[in-house]
């Protein structure tokens, strides 16, 4: 035992039957103290003088000591020596395992309970048939989690694939996040918490009238951030009026940190009512939309370096609203430079940026290359119609 060589002494430490089941001298382990069996049996200390351990088998002059757990008695620690000069020994060796105990206890409650929240969570992340909803719910109550009340759903993404975070790095970090979620027993619960794949964790809050479910997205991002350099991104679902419709809320909020993080969008709290265009690049597939093709060749025989200064043209001209005199001026060209780019969009392309209907297709276009990324894809072109 460690601590022998520190004090010493002979240590031994028996279980509620009064055997040995750790010493400092290996071979009395495993036998039956019979001076342990009485501390077991009165609950209180036991001296035992030379002359006294004779009368007690498999025991020699010390002090034997009660260990108690939750107030039970679960063991006895021991001490060989005379009992003047090492009882005080004992006594801070038993408040050392019964401190030892206690922690280990706490940490199997702990881990007990996180068990308990993270399988809630995981039935609250599928629909729940009808039929079993009043027993989850029933069964979360007992728990302390009232599912019959507004819910929202949390995704957080704890760093992007570019990051370059290790995988040990960003496990730790989920852990630690988990663990700040658990409560003591003694206080109300507020949020079910547990991990996902790909370095996430879902939380699922309950709403009380009027709270603002950004703010909790924000103390998720400064969580995460209080865990060192990090690219977290949290995406918040939709309000769903009780947790039987969680699963609603979770598919949302996934469904934002995707498009986020494929983005690469810089923002880091995003409410699904918030995404904009985003939702439709991740809820459109590659092969249903042939604006992707048409785009692709139109381009990719071109020089990359004139096809990056057209994307930027575009995406500029885009993000102030197909305003030629704004766009311009952010690009530090001249409106006919601006033009120039334009027209040779629509030589290229067939569609015309500064028409509506054929500006709102280009800009799909680019969202759903950069969602979906790179590679070629079959479409069937619809033909083209004459534009203004």
């Amino acid at each position: 035992m460690r601590t022998q060589p520190t004090l010493g002494l002979n240590i031994n430490i028996m279980d509620e039957q009064g055997i040995i089941i750790g010493s400092s001298n290996p071979e009395r382990l495993f036998s039956f103290h019979a001076g342990a069996r009485q501390v077991l049996d009165t609950g209180r200390p036991l001296t035992l003088t030379p002359e006294d351990a004779a009368r007690f088998p498999g025991s020699q002059a010390g002090v034997n000591l009660p260990v108690r757990l939750q107030g039970t008695l679960v063991g006895v620690v021991g001490m060989t020596g005379l009992p003047e000069q090492v009882t005080g020994y004992g006594r801070l060796l038993q408040t050392t395992v019964e401190m030892m105990l206690e922690q280990a206890w706490l940490q199997e409650q702990l881990s007990l309970e996180s068990g308990i929240r993270e399988g809630l969570v995981q039935r609250l992340l599928d629909p729940v048939p009808e039929a079993d909803w009043a027993v989850l719910s029933a069964r979360a109550r007992v728990h302390g989690y009232n599912l019959d009340q507004p819910y929202v759903a949390l995704v957080l993404q704890l760093a992007d694939p570019t990051s370059g975070a290790t995988e040990l790095e960003l496990t730790s970090r989920q852990h630690h996040l988990l663990q700040l979620f658990a409560r003591p027993a003694a206080k109300a619960p507020t949020f079910l918490a547990a991990p996902l794949a790909d370095n996430r964790l879902v939380v699922l809050s309950p709403l009380s009238k009027g709270q603002q479910y950004q703010a909790l997205g924000e103390s998720l991002i400064d969580l995460a951030n209080g865990q060192g350099r990090t690219t977290a991104r949290v995406g918040i679902g939709s309000p769903v009026p009780t947790g039987r419709e969680l699963h609603r809320s979770f598919r949302d909020a996934v469904l934002v940190v995707d498009v986020l993080t494929r983005l690469n969008d810089p923002r880091t709290v995003v409410a699904y009512d918030e995404l904009g265009p985003g939702s439709f690049a991740a809820l459109l597939p590659p092969e249903r939309c042939p604006i992707l093709e048409r785009l692709d060749r139109a381009f990719s025989p071109l020089d990359p370096a004139f096809v990056e200064e057209i994307r930027t043209t575009l995406d500029t001209f885009f993000a102030n609203g197909l305003n030629q005199s704004q766009a311009a001026a952010e690009l530090h060209v001249h409106r006919n430079t601006l033009n120039y780019r334009l027209d040779k969009v629509r030589e290229l392309t067939g569609l015309n940026p500064r028409y509506f209907p054929d500006a709102v297709q280009i800009y799909m276009g680019r969202l759903l290359r950069r969602f979906h990324g790179a590679g070629p894809v079959v479409f069937h072109v619809e033909p083209e119609q004459e534009k203004p």
